[in-house]
Protein backbone atom coordinates (compact mmCIF):
# COMPACT_ATOMS: atom_id res chain seq x y z
CA UNK A 1 0.00 0.00 0.00
CA UNK A 2 2.87 2.44 0.88
CA UNK A 3 4.74 1.50 -2.47
CA UNK A 4 1.35 2.22 -4.50
CA UNK A 5 1.40 5.63 -3.09
CA UNK A 6 5.01 6.64 -3.08
CA UNK A 7 4.42 5.66 -6.96
CA UNK A 8 1.27 7.40 -7.62
CA UNK A 9 3.14 10.57 -5.66
CA UNK A 10 6.06 10.13 -8.06
CA UNK A 11 4.41 10.16 -11.10
CA UNK A 12 2.19 13.45 -10.20
CA UNK A 13 5.77 14.61 -9.22
CA UNK A 14 6.80 13.96 -12.86
CA UNK A 15 4.15 14.98 -14.14
CA UNK A 16 3.91 18.45 -12.86
CA UNK A 17 7.60 19.37 -13.80
CA UNK A 18 7.14 18.19 -16.82
CA UNK A 19 4.66 20.35 -17.62
CA UNK A 20 6.01 23.20 -15.69
CA UNK A 21 9.44 22.71 -17.67
CA UNK A 22 8.61 22.26 -21.44
CA UNK A 23 9.50 25.36 -22.55
CA UNK A 24 12.59 25.69 -20.74
CA UNK A 25 15.81 24.85 -23.71
CA UNK A 26 19.20 23.10 -22.23
CA UNK A 27 22.09 23.69 -24.23
CA UNK A 28 24.30 20.29 -23.81
CA UNK A 29 28.32 20.02 -24.68
CA UNK A 30 28.46 16.21 -24.79
CA UNK A 31 32.26 16.93 -26.36
CA UNK A 32 34.73 19.78 -25.90
CA UNK A 33 34.18 22.03 -28.51
CA UNK A 34 30.71 20.80 -29.73
CA UNK A 35 27.36 21.44 -28.43
CA UNK A 36 23.90 19.99 -29.23
CA UNK A 37 20.64 21.53 -30.33
CA UNK A 38 18.67 22.86 -27.76
CA UNK A 39 16.82 19.76 -26.31
CA UNK A 40 13.76 20.76 -23.51
CA UNK A 41 14.75 20.43 -19.95
CA UNK A 42 12.09 17.21 -19.33
CA UNK A 43 13.72 15.22 -22.39
CA UNK A 44 16.78 15.92 -20.75
CA UNK A 45 16.14 14.92 -17.57
CA UNK A 46 13.76 11.55 -18.47
CA UNK A 47 16.81 10.90 -21.11
CA UNK A 48 19.21 10.62 -18.21
CA UNK A 49 16.70 8.86 -16.05
CA UNK A 50 15.80 5.85 -18.81
CA UNK A 51 20.01 5.78 -19.48
CA UNK A 52 20.28 5.34 -15.66
CA UNK A 53 17.56 2.40 -15.22
CA UNK A 54 18.77 0.71 -18.55
CA UNK A 55 22.51 0.73 -16.87
CA UNK A 56 21.13 -0.68 -13.60
CA UNK A 57 18.96 -3.31 -15.73
CA UNK A 58 22.21 -4.27 -17.30
CA UNK A 59 24.23 -4.67 -13.98
CA UNK A 60 21.31 -6.58 -12.34
CA UNK A 61 20.67 -8.89 -15.39
CA UNK A 62 23.28 -11.30 -14.43
CA UNK A 63 23.24 -12.07 -10.91
CA UNK A 64 18.79 -12.22 -11.15
CA UNK A 65 19.85 -14.48 -13.87
CA UNK A 66 22.06 -16.57 -11.89
CA UNK A 67 19.96 -16.82 -8.93
CA UNK A 68 17.05 -17.87 -10.64
CA UNK A 69 19.03 -20.65 -12.57
CA UNK A 70 20.44 -21.76 -8.81
CA UNK A 71 16.66 -21.98 -7.70
CA UNK A 72 15.18 -23.98 -10.30
CA UNK A 73 18.48 -26.22 -9.80
CA UNK A 74 17.56 -26.67 -6.40
CA UNK A 75 13.95 -27.34 -7.10
CA UNK A 76 14.67 -30.03 -8.96
CA UNK A 77 16.75 -31.59 -6.21
CA UNK A 78 14.07 -30.95 -3.60
CA UNK A 79 11.63 -33.01 -6.16
CA UNK A 80 14.05 -36.29 -6.42
CA UNK A 81 14.93 -36.32 -3.27
CA UNK A 82 10.79 -35.93 -2.77
CA UNK A 83 10.47 -38.92 -4.76
CA UNK A 84 13.64 -40.79 -3.47
CA UNK A 85 11.97 -40.78 -0.27
CA UNK A 86 8.57 -41.68 -1.31
CA UNK A 87 10.44 -44.82 -3.02
CA UNK A 88 11.85 -45.64 0.28
CA UNK A 89 8.81 -45.59 2.51
CA UNK A 90 6.64 -48.09 -0.18
CA UNK A 91 9.84 -50.28 0.06
CA UNK A 92 10.37 -50.44 3.41
CA UNK A 93 9.78 -53.98 4.76
CA UNK A 94 7.38 -54.15 7.33
CA UNK A 95 8.82 -54.50 10.87
CA UNK A 96 9.58 -58.31 12.16
CA UNK A 97 9.68 -59.60 15.49
CA UNK A 98 13.49 -58.76 16.72
CA UNK A 99 15.31 -61.75 17.74
CA UNK A 100 15.97 -62.35 21.50
CA UNK A 101 19.12 -61.54 22.60
CA UNK A 102 20.79 -62.99 25.70
CA UNK A 103 24.08 -61.13 25.40
CA UNK A 104 24.99 -57.53 27.72
CA UNK A 105 22.04 -55.71 28.25
CA UNK A 106 19.25 -57.56 27.54
CA UNK A 107 15.91 -57.53 28.80
CA UNK A 108 15.95 -61.04 30.02
CA UNK A 109 18.12 -60.08 33.34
Amino acid sequence: MIRALLFILAVFYIFFFLVNNKDLLVQVHLLPGGAVNPVPLYLLILGTFLAGLILAVIMIFPGWLKLKLETRRQRKEIESLVEEVGHLRTNVPSPSKPATSSGPGSAED
